[in-house]
Formats: structure tokens, C-alpha cells, sequence
């Protein structure tokens, strides 16, 4: 695939970053799992952020570069798209986010937005500050428009071209289905732990957070695919992302149709009941035939739960790589705004009171990455899909440089061993 010229810029920018940080971070110990070659292995979680997104390549490649894999990989929204495409662009042991970055080099963002013209027109009025009310003053027919399309079908673009688009590339890189996904994530070399072979450390998954507004619970594909498909195997990681990536207003809800039912199999209510903890009198009064999901934002934004375990002495960390929140929002007076307002409390109170109960650990493992006004002094927005290709080259920069500090001086696996072990011996716990 042939790079675009802010690819490849980025790519040279961010290697100068490796290069000028190499001596600090070359012979770091990061993990107790590595393998032969001496890559050492983490899990990873990503946060959502819509095109901000871009800074989570921008991590992952200077992860990659000084040696680390990722072993388990968890993402909502955006942060879905990166977890998926780096489990399926090669092996655990290869280095993939290179071409991430050329995925995205050569994605159309703005074809996502395939709505309506006067919605997608309405889209960037609000996008570049011109508030509701203006919008509907001076553009009365395009906003009549948007709103009756917003009240129809719950969204503005139907997401057909995302999906599209996700398909391809997986495609092009083999992944037409979740069984090939779940055969590749799972191609380890040889692991050891502390010099000892361990197999059971070679234990892969991929995790895409969606909410499911009909039953009122979190969806983590493709672990509780089974609960929504027949042949859960069979179907496109693409579908997944697509669910995640459901932002409320902007993309049309994602309808999984046909869900298995009770008549079909006698244990479906007892699989709810058992996975998701819903009561199985929950499904007395008629089972859900279709569902629909929205973006996972809404209940887990940064679901760094999946797979840090607050207790016990752990093989490998968990890292995360959380977009910094803004705790300060304008006065919400346009409707616009107090959307988003609405919106950003869902996606980050779950994880803040997580980040609270965490308090020390969180901060060891989780690098925030500001993301600064470029020298024009703009900013780039998370829903601008028509983003510019320097805005692109700003967030993926930004990545780079956060991964740099957080390898050089942010993170130290023996202090964070010690930690652990302080916090085991205040709970009275065996350790392995």
C-alpha cells in the first residue's frame, strides 16, 4: 500500500522521537513475559475519541519500536478500530502499527459521513461553531431536514460506508470472519515467564466495547457474540467496530437482527442470565428480536477493567492509553454544546470512578495524553471526518511523543512489582 506524503512524515518525525529517546528506553524491562527474540509482551486497552484516534497509533508505534507486543487488546469507539486492526494485521510477535498508519493514510474519512447531503452540510456548520439556532436561522430547510432524519432514524449517516471500509481492509489483510481473527491473534512464538516456558501466558484476546441500549447492558465482541448471533464465528470483526463506533446523532444505531430465541435453544435465557447477569424473568414477557447498540462510550469509554486485575502479583502489565479529559466545559447555553456536554459525562464517569479507585496503579500503567493546539493554534475535533491531513500528522505526533515519556521515565516494572506486592500484603493474598 502506498503511502500518503503525511504518512510518511509522520513516520519520520516519530522515529527522530525514538531515535533522541533510544538510550532511555533500550534494556528497560516492561514485563515477566517475553519471548525468544526478547520482544516483551503487555496487554493494552485504548480509549474512544473518534478521529482523535489517531494519537493511539501514534503510541502503539513507539511501543512497537522499542520492543513491546500486545497479548490481550481492548478498545471502545475509535479506540475499537485500532484494537482490531492490530490484532489482524499480523502474529502477536509482529510489529503492526506502521501499517495501522497506512490504513488510515489511505482511509476517505469524510466518505463515513454518508447521510444525507443537507445532514452532513449541517454536520459542519455545527462543527465549525455556527451553533444550532444560527444554523436553523439562516439554513431553515437543511436543519428541518437533519432533525426530522435525527427523529426517523436516530442518527444522520446509516455508518454502510464505514463499514465498507473496514471490511476492505480487513479483507485485504485476511480477516473475512471472526474464527480467522481469533486463529491469528492466538500465533505465539514461544513464551516465557522469568525463563520458564509458560504456556498459559499465550493466552490472546481481542475486546470491542458496544452498548447495547435494548437490553441496558455492555457488549464486549466477540466474547458475548454468541448471545446475538447464531454462528458468532462466522461474522465480520467489522460488525463489531461498526457497533462501537455508533456515535448517538452522528451514526445511525448498529441493529443486530434475529438474535437467537428461546424456541431455538433452551439455554439462551440461561446464557443471558449467566454472561450479562440479566434474570431470566427478564425474558418471560417476550425475547428481543432485534438489538440495537450504540457507541460504548456511553458505558465504558476507557474499559480498562476488562483486563487489569487489581490484585494478586501479575505477569505482565496492563497498559492504557487514555485521551486527557477536559474538566472544564464551556457554558453549555448552544444545544450543540450541551449535546456533547451530555455525551462526554456518559463516556468518562464510569472510568473516572474507576481512575479514583485505582488511585496509585492507574497512574503508573495509564499514560494521558494532552493533545495541544497545533502552531496555527487549531485544534482538531473528534467528529471532524473531513480533518485535514496535518491535523492527522499533529495526533499521531502527539502519540509518539506520549509513548516516549511513558517508556523513558513514566513506567518502571520493578516499582510497579513492588506496588503490587505492597498492596497484596495489605489484602492477605498468595502470591503465584
Amino acid at each position: 500500500m502506498e503511502k500518503t506524503g503525511w504518512v510518511n512524515s509522520a513516520i519520520s518525525q516519530a522515529d527522530t522521537y525514538w531515535q533522541n529517546a533510544r538510550a532511555d528506553i533500550e534494556g528497560k524491562q516492561f514485563s515477566d513475559v517475553y519471548d525468544n527474540e526478547g520482544l516483551q509482551y503487555v496487554d493494552l486497552v485504548m480509549e474512544g475519541g473518534g478521529m482523535l484516534g489517531i494519537v493511539l497509533v501514534g503510541y502503539t508505534y513507539i511501543l512497537e519500536r522499542a520492543g513491546i507486543r500486545f497479548r490481550k487488546i481492548a478498545g471502545t469507539s475509535a479506540g475499537a478500530i485500532n484494537t482490531l486492526f492490530l490484532a489482524a494485521a499480523g502474529t502477536p510477535d509482529v510489529s503492526k502499527s506502521a501499517a495501522l498508519l497506512d490504513i488510515m493514510g489511505s482511509a476517505d474519512f469524510a466518505s463515513f459521513e454518508d447521510g444525507e447531503p443537507f445532514a452532513c452540510k449541517t454536520i459542519q456548520r455545527l462543527l465549525r461553531g455556527k451553533g444550532l439556532f444560527g444554523s436553523l436561522v439562516l439554513h431553515p430547510l437543511d436543519s428541518l431536514r437533519t432533525c426530522r432524519q435525527l427523529l426517523r432514524h436516530k442518527g444522520l449517516n446509516p455508518g454502510d460506508a464505514f463499514t465498507r471500509w473496514l471490511q476492505e481492509a480487513l479483507r485485504q489483510l485476511g480477516i473475512t470472519n471472526t474464527a480467522q481473527l481469533s486463529q491469528r491473534i492466538n500465533q505465539f512464538p514461544a513464551l516465557y515467564y522469568r525463563g520458564h516456558p509458560d504456556s498459559e501466558v499465550a493466552s490472546a484476546e481481542v475486546a470491542l466495547v458496544a452498548a447495547d441500549i435494548t437490553t441496558e447492558t455492555r457488549a464486549v465482541f466477540p466474547a458475548k457474540a454468541p448471545l446475538y448471533y447464531a454462528n458468532p464465528g462466522a461474522v465480520n470483526p467489522a460488525e463489531y467496530v461498526r457497533a462501537s463506533m455508533s456515535v448517538p446523532g452522528f451514526f445511525q444505531p448498529h441493529t443486530v437482527k434475529n438474535i437467537p430465541q428461546l424456541h431455538e435453544c433452551t439455554s439462551v435465557a440461561e446464557n443471558w442470565h449467566k454472561i450479562k447477569g440479566i434474570p431470566e424473568r427478564f425474558f418471560k414477557n417476550g425475547f428481543p428480536r432485534d438489538v440495537q447498540f450504540v457507541d460504548g462510550g456511553l458505558v465504558s469509554n476507557f474499559p480498562f477493567d476488562i483486563f487489569h486485575k487489581p490484585s494478586g502479583i501479575p505477569k505482565l502489565p496492563t497498559f492504557g492509553i487514555k485521551l486527557e479529559v477536559d474538566h472544564y466545559q464551556p457554558k453549555s447555553s448552544r444545544a450543540g454544546r450541551f449535546t456533547m456536554g451530555l455525551i462526554n459525562t456518559c463516556r468518562n464517569i464510569l472510568d473516572s470512578h474507576m481512575r479514583a479507585h485505582l488511585n496509585a496503579e492507574y497512574h503508573t500503567l495509564v499514560k494521558e495524553i494532552a493533545i495541544g493546539p497545533m502552531a496555527s493554534g487549531e485544534s482538531p475535533h473528534w467528529l471532524d471526518f473531513s480533518m485535514p491531513e496535518n491535523h492527522c500528522e499533529h495526533l499521531f505526533l502527539s502519540g509518539a511523543k506520549a509513548a516516549t515519556e511513558f517508556l523513558g521515565g513514566g513506567f518502571a516494572w520493578a516499582d510497579y512489582l513492588q506496588l503490587r506486592q505492597r498492596e497484596t500484603a495489605k489484602t492477605g493474598e498468595k502470591q503465584p
